[in-house]
């Protein structure tokens, strides 16, 4: 029997929609809100999920209620970028380490790309597993060779995570000690949720009720 990489996520679900109206990760989708849509899945594939709210956090929070295995966790100077979040999750992440938690490695992962489905991660772990031994790569989920989330790290990357300064990328810490990216049949590896017709295209895409009576874009 082949053991699974022990990997959770960070799923970073903190920053404000400015072209929406509304809160964009509280749009339904299928009946639920795209956040729990997104954390939902990934719960599929990982032990459990380290969720990192801001802007709208108590909404956010609501909306995820009675999801397993979650971390709720605030980054409350989320305005700052993206990075701030990733490293909240990850010094939460570097604590369950120092407690004694033992993980291979993790995934960070987008709360607004609600149509990534759990395949896309156990494509990542499956090709984790063949990596072999010493030094791992980080690895991008891709479509058609173009890189998207989710993205799963090595353990080892958690201190270039936490070192990184403010106004630097997340990309930075693909770079550092290389990564690869893993084909996958997933659109939704590219597809995010950022403006009114977005959101109203890919209801439409993938045939929910709401792009009916969403209204955005038209």
């Amino acid at each position: 029997m082949v053991l699974r990489p022990v990997a959770p996520c960070v799923l970073l679900a903190a920053g404000a929609s400015t072209r929406m109206g509304r809160p964009k990760l509280l749009l339904p989708i299928g009946g639920e809100a795209a956040i729990r849509r997104t954390t939902r899945i990934v719960l599929q594939a990982c032990p459990y999920v380290v969720v990192v709210v801001g802007s709208g956090a108590e909404a956010v929070a609501r909306a995820l209620k009675s999801l397993p295995r979650l971390i709720v966790i605030e980054n409350a100077a989320w305005a700052e970028g993206m990075v701030g979040s990733a490293q909240a999750g990850g010094a939460w992440l570097r604590s369950r380490a120092e407690s004694g938690e033992i993980f291979d490695g993790f995934f960070i992962h987008h709360g607004d790309m609600p149509f990534v489905d759990a395949a896309v991660f156990d494509a990542l772990l499956d090709a984790w597993h063949s990596e072999g031994p010493g030094e791992r790569l980080a690895l991008a989920a891709a479509r058609g060779g173009k890189a998207g989330h989710p993205v799963l790290f090595p353990i080892s990357r958690l201190k270039n995570l936490l070192d990184l300064s403010p106004g630097e990328r997340l990309k930075s810490i693909l770079e550092s000690g290389g990564s690869a990216l893993v084909e996958t049949a997933c659109d939704g590896v590219l597809e995010d949720i950022d403006t009114p017709e977005d959101y109203r295209q890919l209801l439409d895409k993938y045939g929910f009720p709401e792009a009916s009576d969403s209204g955005g874009g038209r």
